[in-house]
């Protein structure tokens, strides 16, 4: 089965599984990241699929887990304070994929279908995970 057939599968299969609770109503701590198996936030959907497609035998190289900013009022208006300089994060975590072909689709909590990289989203690239450094790199 192809990345993309097998990611199509995951990101639907995992929306429709996992409830979205926030960490504060689920952890009791404004931030917890653990794949979630039957409720969490975006992190943990991102998780959650980024296992899945390990299991299902997608190379890790071809994953990003990514924070971005929405579309949403909260998420402009961290974006806003990033463009004049400050230390913001994103609100949104996700997960792209890369295909046979180069193609990065986002595999996300808010779409029932992955996403050909960030279009129609009005999502705008915050940061992208760095596997080999373990650290956080601007996008």
């Amino acid at each position: 089965m192809s990345i993309y057939t097998t990611a199509r599968q995951i990101n639907g299969r995992i929306n429709a599984r996992v409830d979205y609770v926030s960490d504060e109503a689920q952890y009791g701590t404004p931030e917890h990241w653990a794949a979630a198996v039957k409720a969490g936030d975006c992190e943990d959907y991102a998780l959650a699929k980024f296992d899945a497609l390990i299991a299902a035998g997608v190379p890790r190289e071809a994953m990003r887990l990514a924070i971005v900013f929405t579309e949403t009022e909260d998420g402009r208006a961290r974006l806003a304070l990033r463009n004049q300089g400050l230390d913001v994060m994103g609100d949104h975590a996700v997960l792209f994929v890369t295909d046979d072909d180069g193609n990065d689709w986002l595999l996300d909590n808010r779409h029932e279908d992955v996403v050909r990289g960030l279009e129609g989203t009005g999502y705008a690239l915050d940061r992208i995970w760095n596997y080999k450094l373990n650290a956080w790199e601007a996008a």
